[in-house]
């Protein structure tokens, strides 16, 4: 496509670019007297740079939008630079997230989750921080070195994995905890034992590893096992339980044939949520199963 330089009405730029540089867009009428547009698009190198120093010398006659000058001021190193630290700060937010929700869950004690989450303020919002004040001083005209953008680009993505590193070395527990998480969806149910195992020799009552160690001995269908984990951790808080958990304590009972004791835990459940309308939906359907249950095999 051949554009005669007198047909060139204006050269535009990108208004807000955060990394690299922007798309230049060249206004243009046709030989028919239409408005046409031409983009081109950006490249962190110094041949884009030549580009737009071509396009401003030869396009006289064009309105040009003086933010396209910055392009000529900024180096191509320091464009690339910002477009590697973009997605590294990006990686670092998603992170930091997922850091500060595991450390909440794998908390040992609710006090903990309180205070272990605090460990991304110094791993990973304060590189973060950095990246982004680093970033925003190219908009107010700061050259900031490249080495100095690249070394908090990757301390903001790095930052919220050494926060769960020392988080697992100042809880064990923790570790232990999410490894038999880990193994127990992966179906390796003798390895997750294991794990869940050592986590409970450091916190015995947690009622969450208590929990998990009664799934472990469902799966196996040892249900006098299951049951002695699943009621131990019941009795730290039953209010800590939801409805498809709680459900599981008449459950298991029912599998081992003591029926009596399924409904007399139905009715302990039902005394101890008095109000919450789910669990008593599950509890009441489950007492039914289990009544049928019962009388099904009576007359057998």
């Amino acid at each position: 496509m051949i554009i005669p330089w007198d047909n060139v009405k204006a050269l535009q730029y990108q208004a807000l670019v955060i990394a690299g540089y922007g798309a230049t867009t060249v206004v243009y009428t046709d030989t028919k007297g239409k408005e046409r547009r031409l983009n081109i698009l950006p490249s962190a190198n110094k041949q884009y740079q030549d580009v737009v120093r071509f396009l401003i010398a030869n396009a006289k006659g064009a309105s040009i939008d003086p933010s396209l000058g910055k392009v000529l001021e900024y180096p191509p190193k320091d464009a690339m630079v910002d477009t590697l630290i973009i997605p590294l700060s990006a990686m670092g937010v998603f992170l930091i997230l997922l850091t500060a929700t595991l450390l909440y869950y794998y908390s040992p004690t609710i006090t903990a989750s309180r205070v272990y989450p605090l460990l991304v303020i110094p791993f990973g919002l304060l590189p973060m921080g950095m990246t982004m004040k680093l970033i925003v001083g190219r908009f107010r005209g700061k050259r900031e070195s490249a080495s100095k953008k690249i070394f908090w680009g990757i301390s903001a993505s790095a930052g919220p994995i050494l926060a769960m590193l020392t988080f697992f070395v100042i809880s064990p527990f923790s570790m232990h905890w999410l490894i038999g998480d880990f193994y127990m969806k992966t179906g390796d149910t003798d390895k997750a034992e294991v794990h869940y195992g050592e986590a409970l020799k450091i916190y015995p009552e947690s009622i969450d590893v208590l929990y998990e160690m009664g799934k472990v001995y469902r799966k196996r269908k040892d249900w006098a096992k299951a049951f002695e984990y699943l009621k131990k951790a019941y009795e730290q808080d039953p209010s800590y339980w939801g409805p498809a958990a709680v459900v599981l304590l008449p459950d298991t009972l029912m599998k081992m044939g003591r029926y009596e004791e399924a409904l007399k835990m139905c009715e302990q459940i039902l005394k101890d949520h008095p109000n919450k309308i789910d669990i008593a939906r599950r509890i009441n359907k489950k007492q039914d199963e289990i009544i049928y249950e019962m009388r099904f095999n009576k007359k057998d």
